[in-house]
C-alpha cells in the first residue's frame, strides 16, 4: 500500500529497499519533547517523520529534516532503513526481512544510478 510520504510512482527514482523503508514511515509534526539534539531549534509543528509502527523518539524513527537535501543524504536515508530493519519492536518481520533482502540484492551500478536520482527526486513528503 502507498504512504503519503512515497507513491508507486516514486518507485523507479530510489533502490527498492529505500522505497519500502520510506513507506513505513508517516508524517509527523514536531512537540516540544522533539526539541532534543539538532532538532533543538527547529520551530513546533515543524514537519517531519515517524515510523508508523512505533512512533519513534527523535533521532530513533523520527526525523525532521531541515531541507530536501538534507532528508536525501545517505546518512538520513539509512538511519531509517536501520530503524526499520533493526530497530523497531513493532515493525512486522516481513517488513523487516523484505528491506534487509532488498538492500542486499542491490547492485552497485542500480544504487549509484537511482542515489543520484533521488537527491533530485527525494521523496516529496509535503506534497498537497
Amino acid at each position: 500500500g502507498e504512504s503519503t510520504l512515497v507513491l508507486s510512482q516514486d518507485k523507479d527514482l530510489i533502490p527498492d529497499y529505500l522505497f519500502l523503508a520510506m513507506s513505513q514511515m508517516k508524517p509527523c509534526r514536531l512537540k516540544n519533547a522533539d526539541r532534543i539534539g539538532c532538532y533543538k531549534g527547529r520551530d513546533l509543528g515543524f514537519l517531519g517523520m515517524c515510523c508508523k509502527h512505533c512512533g519513534g523518539q527523535p533521532g530513533f524513527g523520527k526525523y525532521f529534516p531541515a531541507s530536501v537535501r538534507s532528508l536525501a543524504q545517505t546518512t538520513t536515508s539509512q538511519t531509517i532503513v536501520k530503524h526499520i530493519a533493526y530497530k523497531c519492536r513493532f515493525c512486522p518481520e516481513n517488513v523487516r526481512n523484505s528491506v534487509l533482502a532488498l538492500q542486499e540484492g542491490q547492485t552497485l551500478k542500480d544504487k549509484v544510478t537511482k542515489d543520484s536520482k533521488s537527491a533530485a527526486a527525494a521523496v516529496d513528503w509535503m506534497r498537497p
